[in-house]
């Protein structure tokens, strides 16, 4: 398939749909390499596709690349809460980093809770348990009125550290800064 779909980009042109094709005959072969770069002319032709990011990422992780595996599934969900993007960033980050693994899980479950079934909740309370995330867990109320900026500024604690947070009501992650996790002693 690989082999077609290069003949008829040469003769015709790049469709995405072509690429699709590529990316998985790619993958069957075991060419994690190749298809990373398929998936880098995915998102240049359409960045805003949830798909693409963990698509990439998971070949990412295959060829060894964790930081980059972890930030496309982090921006696959990003766009569009999603099961694939979700289990991927859970099983990365699952051995050395459990909570954050948990929390990936746990945003999905409270999104889309007709998306997990019984194994998703108990990955989430393993992942809970393993990593003592009860401990690293944060507190905090924001007030949010019709009408305003989808930006909101809030104080919260973290770990018994407290601080001022600025959110986008529409990202799924929030950024800390290296100060105050360093405060908060969140790795």
């Amino acid at each position: 398939a690989v082999t077609h779909v290069e003949q008829y980009i040469a003769s015709c042109g790049t469709y995405r749909r072509l690429l699709w094709v590529k990316l998985n005959g790619l993958r069957d072969q075991g060419k994690h390499l190749a298809a990373v770069e398929v998936g880098d002319a995915l998102l240049a032709d359409r960045p805003s596709d949830s798909d693409y990011w963990w698509w990439r990422g998971e070949d990412m992780a295959k060829v060894g690349r964790v930081v980059q595996a972890e930030a496309d599934f982090r921006q696959s969900m990003a766009l569009r809460m999603n099961k694939f993007a979700s289990w991927r960033l859970a099983k990365l980050l699952g051995e050395e980093r459990p909570c954050e693994g948990a929390f990936a899980l746990e945003q999905l479950i409270d999104q889309k809770p007709e998306r997990v079934g019984q194994r998703g909740h108990d990955k989430l309370a393993e992942l809970f348990l393993e990593g003592q995330c009860a401990t690293k867990r944060g507190a905090g109320v924001a007030k949010v009125g019709f009408g305003q900026d989808p930006i909101i500024s809030t104080e919260a604690t973290v770990t018994g550290v407290r601080g001022d947070f600025v959110i986008q009501t529409h990202a799924p992650f929030v950024v800390l800064s290296s100060a105050f996790a360093a405060a908060a002693k969140i790795d």
